[in-house]
């Protein structure tokens, strides 16, 4: 089996609420607010439990709660900003460089520093 096949199969395994949780490491009522919210889609199924009765668990794909706790690098927006935003005029930088100045004069007043 290949890579590609093997992280395939990955994403369209089954897992219940509990291993999921504990693969994100979060709590279980975390998901269970995902759930409700819309945002991890799920499945109800009877299996047989422990003691042999019928158990009802949620489960869901690994590929969904995946997608559920998915954070794009921040990187991405930031470098977008950086990008569209115009260059500081001379004034700004001036105004920043008092400011700042300030800052650190106000911590160290006295010879000593402030906390």
């Amino acid at each position: 089996m290949s890579q590609a096949e093997v992280l395939v199969h990955a994403a369209s395994e089954w897992i219940d609420l509990i291993d999921a949780a504990e693969r994100q490491g979060c709590c279980r009522r975390t998901l269970l607010k995902r759930i409700r919210n819309g945002m991890l889609p799920v499945v109800s199924k009877k299996v047989i439990g422990r003691n042999g009765r019928r158990v009802t668990k949620i489960m869901m794909k690994v590929a969904d709660l995946e997608a559920a706790f998915f954070r794009p690098d921040p990187q991405i927006h930031i470098d977008a900003i950086e990008a569209s935003a115009p260059p500081l005029t001379e004034g700004q930088k001036a105004r920043i460089t008092v400011a700042l100045r300030a800052g650190s004069r106000r911590r160290t007043e006295g010879g000593r520093a402030l906390t």
